[in-house]
């Protein structure tokens, strides 16, 4: 046998045809008496792409009991099954089972899509939770229902990096952010969102419709997020594991937040936000620490080939307005007391002991925030329990007394605080008018949205952040 013979048998039997394997789950957490999702749009860009790439491996479990999306699904030559808990954990183990026993091989592909609804991350999840379809979501930011952890997928991306295999991790839930430190060597994570912000989906014009409108063969996962994070429009916070990504987000981030929060009586951030921010007297200074972070990132920005002068100016406009009329608001809540809206007070009310009427001693309390204490009608309170004392008799009698003892110190502190803030008073007032005030919040949030676009391009361009880049390896 020649050598050219023998070379050629040795590198046919030691060679591996890439192959390409999808998993896309998602769908959960919408209500069961609806035929269509607020997913549908973005699924029928994802079942383009599963169709225009036959050679993929594709399982899908995605939704259930939803007719127009199971119409959907039924495009596809791959049979969907509902998403749950169950068919969640075991699509994870069984990849995980692949790449032990070697179905799944070094060079191979592996991509998982997620499109539901998450919730915000935090202790003790690593990542977060998304909604299944088990059952509706009760809260944007707790979900409440049926939900699954994407901390299972922890043992996956470590045993693709062990197998050099090329995982991809798209989540495209809210609050997705979390799932970044999924990433390694060879684990690429996108993310439709920060850590604490919606994601948007049901439309084209989102980051989740553009992203998928733009997954083609041949792309590389880094090429489809950074075109897809230039022209979306929503006011989310897409994220990439790049070198350069991390670095950027790093930065930009952080001081940012405050700034795509905007008030929405559904499912609102910015409220809770601005009640911690006029709460935390420690820190007073942070959100102009915050201006002057952004003002720092942006300044060495003016030089640079990728981004236009006046496109800087716009980004710092905008957030130089929003930062002004919030710290108005913050302004307005510290007047009327909101500095101290949730402080809690107790108050008490001696029970005497009478032991021929068989009345123990005790001790009645109760606790009240200011923010109660500006707001309930104290007088209408002591009428009621006075009015049940005088048809009571004994142990009972004496403890409405009691209780009236005690609202009788809850409206003295009540005054001593009405005193101190002369417009405390107003605080009621104040949240009869906020949502008037706060409507235009999403146009200045989204404004500032399309801003930072630029801006983060400009950033990621020139980011000078080594290291694996496994999105940018990972091609479609």
């Amino acid at each position: 046998m020649s050598l050219r013979i023998l070379l050629l048998l040795l590198f046919s039997f030691s060679s591996h045809a890439q192959n390409n394997y999808m998993m896309m789950i998602g769908g959960g957490g919408e209500p069961k008496d609806i035929e269509t999702t607020i997913f549908d749009n973005d699924l029928k860009e994802t079942t383009r792409f599963i169709k225009q790439t036959p050679s993929w491996n594709t399982e899908i479990s995605f939704n259930g009991g939803h007719s127009k999306t199971e119409e959907i699904l039924k495009t596809l030559p791959q049979p969907s099954t509902p998403f749950t808990m169950a068919s969640f954990n075991a699509l994870v183990k069984s990849y995980e089972d692949k790449i032990k026993f070697g179905q799944i091989k070094a060079g191979d592909q592996l991509m998982i899509h997620i499109n539901t609804h998450g919730a915000q991350g935090g202790q003790p999840y690593k990542t977060h939770l998304v909604s299944t379809a088990e059952g509706a979501l009760e809260n944007y930011d707790t979900l409440g229902g049926h939900t699954v952890s994407l901390d299972n997928l922890q043992n996956l991306a470590k045993l693709a990096e062990q197998k050099g295999i090329k995982l991809a991790v798209i989540d495209l839930s809210c609050h997705s952010g979390s799932i970044i430190p999924l990433a390694n060597s060879k684990t690429c994570v996108i993310t439709g969102t920060g850590p604490n912000h919606y994601g948007y989906g049901g439309g084209g014009t989102t980051f989740s419709g553009v992203f998928n409108s733009k997954l083609k063969k041949g792309k590389s996962l880094e090429d489809v997020f950074l075109d897809a994070r230039s022209d979306y429009k929503d006011t989310s916070f897409p994220m990439i594991s790049s070198p350069q990504g991390i670095s950027v987000q790093n930065k930009l981030y952080d001081p940012l937040t405050p700034y795509l929060y905007n008030f929405d009586p559904k499912h609102d951030k910015l409220t809770p936000y601005l009640l911690t921010e006029v709460a935390d007297a420690a820190n007073l200074c942070r959100p102009f620490s915050q201006l002057e972070s952004i003002e720092k990132l942006i300044a060495p920005l003016m030089d640079v080939a990728e981004i236009s002068q006046s496109e800087i100016e716009n980004f710092r406009e905008q957030v130089q307005s929003y930062y002004e009329y919030l710290e108005k608001i913050r302004s307005d809540m510290r007047e009327v007391g909101f500095d101290r809206a949730k402080e809690r007070i107790e108050f008490c009310g001696e029970v005497k002991a009478n032991p021929s009427q068989g009345i123990p001693k005790a001790r009645e309390c109760m606790w009240y925030s200011v923010e109660n204490l500006m707001s309930l009608n104290f007088d209408n309170i002591i009428a009621t329990f006075t009015k049940n004392a005088n048809e009571n008799t004994g142990k009972e009698r004496a403890e409405y007394l009691a209780r009236v003892k005690f609202l009788e110190k809850a409206i003295i502190k009540r005054d001593e605080l009405k005193a101190q803030y002369p417009k405390m008073s107003q605080m009621q007032d104040f949240w009869k008018s906020y949502p008037d005030h706060q409507r235009t919040t999403y146009e200045m949030a989204y404004k500032i949205s399309r801003a930072q676009q630029k801006v983060y391009e400009a950033m990621y361009k020139t980011s000078t952040a080594q290291g694996p880049n496994p999105c940018k390896d990972f091609v479609l």
